[in-house]
């Protein structure tokens, strides 16, 4: 069984919708919240192709072993393999706790191992000062899903990452603080 799940209404050639691969895997909660996440953040295909539209944001929080993880994958593979979308949305970044990051990075190949293309553009930022900054250089050149962890982000964009930027000018922290956020 193969389920297309849509995550907008609207004619077939705007619609976007979750890999196939993933669509029969999702429960009906992780469908609604994948509509959810898709309602809160994008909203329209219109909206999201307008350069003045103003970008929104979610939360989507529950208990443990709910499918958060699968349901974020889906709304996140939905906007990066969709044409329309990928226009507009090139990154997606999840910031989670320090302890999760290989989870997550795990999860994709988990959900996504026979999309080679997606797995391949999964960028997890947990090792040394160099290594991050080449994963992140790496990201924002190619596009995908970046996975780090909540200090390191807060290191770079919080205070205390100030007189490191000043010094360090080699990484647009805009592309950060404009990713398409997945926190988890």
């Amino acid at each position: 069984d193969v389920a297309v799940v849509a995550l907008n209404d609207g004619a077939p050639e705007r619609r976007v919708v979750v890999p196939k691969y993933l669509g029969y895997r999702l429960k009906e909660h992780q469908v609604e919240a994948a509509r959810f996440l898709y309602d809160q953040t994008v909203e329209s295909l219109d909206l999201l192709e307008d350069p003045d539209a103003d970008a929104f944001g979610c939360v989507l929080a529950h208990s443990m072993g709910l499918g958060k993880t699968l349901t974020c994958i889906a709304y996140m593979a939905a906007l990066l393999k969709d044409p329309a979308a990928r226009r507009r949305v090139r990154t997606c970044l999840v910031v989670c706790p320090t302890n999760v990051v290989r989870n997550w990075a795990a999860e994709f190949r988990k959900w996504c191992g026979r999309d080679r293309h997606l797995v391949g553009r999964v960028v997890v930022v947990d090792r040394g000062a160099r290594s991050r900054v080449d994963a992140l250089e790496t990201w924002q050149r190619l596009g995908g899903v970046c996975v780090v962890g909540y200090d390191f982000f807060h290191a770079l964009v919080g205070k205390r990452g100030e007189k490191k930027r000043k010094r360090k000018k080699k990484m647009d922290l805009a592309a950060l603080l404009d990713a398409g956020v997945v926190e988890a």
